[in-house]
Parts: structure tokens; C-alpha cells; sequence
């Protein structure tokens, strides 16, 4: 089974979310519609979908189901409610399987941390709309071009490597045990999981869930209720956290690897420097292994691996993702029904035949060559409409 995540505007009407998301013919769609515009719940609003692509290969039927998450932007909040009810009342009763929910939101849209009434009441509607799917909370991912003015952070140099997302939760334990309070008390109201950002090794994992027990006791002391046995998972965007994925995976219940940032910290890359944008490639043999290693501790370990970014959806890349094992994608909205397609067009024995192919191969020119030659076989009217970027 793959999980196919996408995202867009909060109150579309229901005959563009199905052409949106793929029931219309995918080759329709246009390839510059990241976002279905529209909608009565403000535009700032945006909620995660996901499509649940059952089975893979021409001959087999492929189901999918949709599921939504509210993602606010700051200064959206008075419309949270109305978005929740609006998503309850239209979708109710289709299920998924996993639902990402960006937290950092709820802080940039004041000048001051929210406090843990505001995120567990905010929390809680998003379990109790989801469920009974379960809603991944990503815990805070701020730093670095995300900061607010109660949080003084001295300006860096480099802040993509400096002071952010789980370095900033364990520097900062009074803010990270509000979050993580308020995360636990609505798990009581539906299915809820726990992912730490920028993870680099096993130290930061373990402090992480050391806070997270320590939470628990304070609940469990003062008789709140919580789901005791609630899971937690890490993304795995730092090419440290690959070498010990191993590791990682015995103290974890899930991964997602975050491509986007993987790609440029292991490839030394500055994607928006117009000088060295040209050497940020997801089909570098190097990334290739990353995530194949990923797979491998993953597997071995019992715990599901998911690829978020936009290796995601890309179809020059879904193929060689499906032949590694990987069951659970995050793409924009844009990206879905052409992505739907591929799934349905190719057999998982021959994503493994191109994976096994491309493994052979030495450089990114070739692995693309391959490919790109492989998908505008298999479909060409995908090249036709400019969506295979030759």
C-alpha cells in the first residue's frame, strides 16, 4: 500500500478536490496548479491530504482515499474552527493512514508562545476531526528564517545548520514540555503520533524522549488522561542520521525522510545559489544510497519509512522509490494525479527492475537519462504536458 500526501486551500468544493486529487483524468490537470484556490475559510488556511494508493501495477485495482489536516498560517487562527467543521462535514467517514500536521504555524502567528491550552485545544480538534485516522504532530521546527520575537536567537551566519527545530526544543525544555503537554493531552481524543525534526543522532533522540517521560510523569501525577502508549518517529534529514539509521530505528516507531534538506546538506548544496543550484540532484548515486540504507535499517527494524519532499513527486524518481521499498509519500498538491498515474501505469516488479538498473549506474546524468527515456515510454502523454522536465 502507498500513502500519497499533498496539500491545499481550506473550503474547495467537492467536484475540484476529486479532479484535484486525481478522479478526473490526471493528464488534465495543469502542471501549475500547486493550490486549488477558492474557499469560505480564509485563504490562509491549508490542510494536508492524503491519497491512499492501494496496490501498484496495471493489472491490479488501485483504490484511493483522501484524508485532510488543518495547517494554519499565522494570524489564521479565528478560522480553525470553521475550516475543522468544514473538513468534518464534507469528508467525513474516509479514512488513510497517516496525517502530517506543521506545528510551527501556531507560533509565528504572534508575538508571543502559545500556551498550552491554545495547543492542546488546537491539537485536540485536529485528532478529534481526523480520527479515527492517525495525526502526525511534527513538534516545533523553528529556527533558522522561522523565529518569533519572544524567542531571541543572536542572527547566524548560516542558519540552516545553526540553532533550529529539535536543537531549539531541547535548548528551550520549558517551551518543548508545553508542546509536548498539550500533544499528549489531546491524544486522549484520537490517534496521535509524535515526530522530532532534524534529528543527527541518537543523543538527541534519546534527550527528546527523556522530556517526553518525564512529561508523562507530570500527567500521570496530576491523573490526565493520554494515550500511554502513543507513538514517536523522526525525520531523517541529515546525512548523520543516515550513517546510524540503524541505530536510530531501535529507539523510534517510524521514520520520514525529509529529501529537500537531505539533498543539500549531503550534497553541500545551496539550492536557491543561482551559482551551484545545477549540483542539487535527487538522483545522485550518494542520495540514491541514503535512502536505500534508510530502507534497509527501517525494514530490518520492524518500523515504516516515508519520503517527504520533492523527490516525493517527482516522477522521474516515484519508480525508483517504489522498487526500494518505500510505501508512503508527501508531495504538493499539483504533483498527485500524475503521480497516481505512474503508480497505475507501472508493476511493482518493474519499479524494482528500474531500481535494481539504476543502482548499476555510476553518475545523476545517467540515472536520469534512464529514466527520463523509461517514463516518457511508459508515459508519454506525461512528456506532452511538460510534466517530465527534460
Amino acid at each position: 500500500m502507498l500513502l500519497v500526501t499533498g496539500r491545499m486551500r481550506v473550503g474547495d468544493q467537492n467536484q475540484g478536490l476529486a479532479q484535484s486529487c486525481g478522479f478526473a483524468d490526471a493528464t488534465g490537470a495543469s502542471p501549475a496548479d500547486d493550490q486549488v484556490s477558492g474557499g469560505h475559510c480564509g485563504p490562509h488556511l491549508f490542510q494536508e491530504r492524503m491519497a491512499v494508493v492501494c496496490g501498484c501495477g496495471r493489472a491490479e485495482p488501485v483504490g484511493l482515499r483522501l484524508h485532510y489536516v488543518v495547517v494554519p498560517r499565522a494570524g489564521e487562527m479565528n478560522d480553525l474552527q470553521i475550516g475543522l467543521g468544514q473538513v468534518s462535514a464534507n469528508y467525513h467517514g474516509l479514512s488513510g493512514e497517516n496525517l502530517l500536521y506543521r506545528t510551527e504555524f501556531l507560533y509565528m502567528r504572534s508575538k508571543r508562545f502559545p500556551s498550552e491550552e491554545e495547543l492542546f485545544e488546537n491539537y485536540r480538534d485536529v485528532a478529534e476531526t481526523i480520527n479515527p485516522a492517525p495525526v502526525t504532530i511534527r513538534t516545533l521546527d523553528l529556527g533558522g528564517d522561522k523565529l518569533i520575537s519572544e524567542l531571541y536567537v543572536a542572527k547566524e551566519v548560516n542558519p540552516a545548520l545553526g540553532l533550529r527545530a529539535i536543537r531549539l526544543s531541547l535548548k528551550e525544555p520549558k517551551v518543548f514540555r508545553t508542546q509536548l503537554r498539550a500533544i499528549l493531552r489531546a491524544s486522549a481524543y484520537g490517534r496521535v503520533q509524535i515526530m522530532f525534526p532534524m534529528i543527527s543522532g541518537l543523543e538527541e533522540v534519546l534527550e527528546a524522549k527523556e522530556i517526553l517521560k518525564n512529561v508523562k510523569d507530570g500527567l500521570d501525577n496530576q491523573g490526565v488522561d493520554y494515550d500511554h502508549d502513543i507513538k514517536t518517529g523522526i525525520i531523517i534529514e541529515i546525512p548523520s542520521a543516515v550513517a546510524v539509521a540503524d541505530i536510530l530505528a531501535d529507539h523510534v516507531d517510524f521514520f520520514s525522510m525529509g529529501t529537500n534538506d537531505l539533498i543539500q546538506y549531503a550534497l553541500a548544496v545551496d539550492r536557491i545559489n543561482e551559482h551551484v543550484a545545477y549540483m542539487y540532484q535527487p538522483l545522485h548515486p550518494a542520495i540514491l544510497k541514503m535512502i536505500q540504507q534508510v530502507v534497509i535499517a527501517g525494514k530490518q527494524a520492524g518500523i515504516p519509512v516515508a519520503v517527504c519532499g520533492e523527490m516525493a513527486g517527482d516522477p522521474l524518481c516515484v519508480s525508483m522509490l517504489l522498487g526500494m521499498g518505500i510505501g508512503e509519500l508527501s508531495m504538493t498538491t499539483r504533483a498527485i494525479p500524475v503521480i497516481k498515474k505512474l503508480i497505475r501505469s507501472i508493476s511493482l516488479k518493474e519499479a524494482h527492475e528500474d531500481f535494481h538498473n539504476m543502482a548499476g549506474l555510476s553518475t545523476a546524468k545517467e540515472m536520469r537519462a534512464y529514466i527520463l527515456d523509461r517514463m516518457k515510454k511508459l508515459l508519454p502523454e506525461l512528456d506532452e504536458k511538460g510534466y517530465l522536465n527534460t
